[in-house]
């Protein structure tokens, strides 16, 4: 029976990265009927370092691409930070518990 329900369990891991794959392909299927439905030229007006104000003419694709990127990084930079602030307070709480844990020894000696 073990043996049985290992072999299953092999078979899933191998047909993963076909599934990985054909998911890709789909999303990848998806993002290229965007782009192409979404070409026509769109002006972006913006200030250079020297506060002129500029202007650029480029596909609508690039503008909602690179505002889903700009988001992507800037979610990622805070999830980081997050979990930065997780670990810090994660070790100042684990240290606690030890000091909390030698004090306690300290008054009950078989603890």
């Amino acid at each position: 029976m073990d043996t049985l329900e290992q072999e299953e369990k092999k078979a899933a891991k191998r047909a993963m990265p076909a599934a990985k794959f054909i998911m890709f392909i789909s999303v990848l299927m998806v993002i290229a009927s965007f782009s192409v439905k979404n070409m026509h030229a769109v002006k972006v007006n913006y200030y250079n370092t020297k506060i002129e104000l500029m202007s650029l003419e480029t596909p609508l694709f690039n503008v909602i691409a690179a505002s889903m990127i700009a988001g992507f990084f800037l979610a990622w930079f805070f999830g980081f930070l997050n979990q930065f602030q997780l670990q810090w307070k994660n070790r100042s709480l684990s240290n606690k518990v030890k000091a909390l844990s030698k004090k306690a020894g300290e008054f009950h000696p078989g603890v």
